[in-house]
């Protein structure tokens, strides 16, 4: 997936997403200048932030 269909899927920023791939929240594979995603790490990224919300 590409920055733009993750930050639509995720309904944030393109900024937002780029922050969450500088602090280590989403790993992105480079190719050339392109950062794309992998939907499984999407999938963990949401997982993991729905498990943080309920403690």
């Amino acid at each position: 997936m590409t920055l733009e269909e993750v930050a639509d899927a995720l309904r944030l920023s393109k900024h937002t997403v780029r922050a969450f791939v500088k602090r280590g929240k989403l790993s992105p594979v480079r190719i050339c200048r392109r950062l794309l995603f992998r939907p499984s790490d999407l999938q963990l990224l949401i997982t993991a932030s729905c498990t943080t919300e309920q403690r």
